[in-house]
């Protein structure tokens, strides 16, 4: 049946294919809490419960920039919810440049000749 909707409508695309953004989401909402939010399927109960990350501390890294999210934690939410690992860490580093390789050894020798 795949094949033949395929053939069938070989350029049906939908319209969106993120989720919505939920309705708790507020101008002071970090960057990981709108990642939550928008898992609305599994609410901070369910991803506590799974993950060991106590409710609080997914309340805070939701709502306070000053939280910092670890990385296992991360991880552990993506296990969580069924995202394909790494997932999210894209989602929430996607405006992140890393520098080349040939930048990241200009930066080591001034650090160096900085020393």
């Amino acid at each position: 049946m795949e094949v033949v909707l395929k053939q069938v409508y070989p350029n049906l695309k939908l319209v969106n294919s993120d989720n919505p953004l939920s309705n708790k989401i507020k101008p002071s909402t970090t960057s990981i809490g709108k990642i939550l939010f928008s898992l609305e399927e599994y609410t901070f109960e369910i991803i506590s419960h799974k993950t060991g990350i106590k409710i609080n501390r997914l309340r805070n890294l939701a709502t306070k920039e000053t939280t910092i999210l670890l990385s296992h934690q991360l991880y552990l939410i993506e296990l969580a919810t069924d995202r394909k690992p790494g997932t999210l860490f894209n989602k929430l580093f996607e405006n992140i440049n890393l520098n080349t390789e040939s930048e990241q050894k200009r930066l080591q020798k001034e650090d160096e000749n900085f020393l």
